[in-house]
């Protein structure tokens, strides 16, 4: 696996800020940009989100199926109308 290097440092990124969302250098984690922060290794931390995504999703795809149920009766709804529509058209004398 290709290990990533801070950009600002060289350094192999190891960590992980949980306050600002950043992978981080031993560095990093050092200076007064991310002093008091909580930092994990970053495996852990990308774990911790991961899991976090997953619970995020679940009422998305709630959503997401309830849209997808509404668009097939708005489907069947046109249908049905057209399907009116041509039945009266075909049934009135010319």
């Amino acid at each position: 696996m290709l290990e990533e290097k801070c950009i600002t440092h060289g350094e192999v990124l190891k960590l992980f800020c949980l306050d600002d969302f950043e992978v981080l250098c031993c560095v990093c984690h050092t200076s007064k940009k991310h002093q008091g922060h909580q930092v994990c290794p970053m495996e852990e931390g990308a774990q911790d989100l991961r899991a976090e995504l997953k619970t995020d999703l679940i009422p998305l795809k709630k959503n997401l199926r309830r849209l997808y149920e509404a668009k097939q009766e708005c489907d069947d709804t046109t249908v049905h109308i057209k399907v009116s529509i041509n039945t009266q058209i075909h049934k009135e004398p010319a």
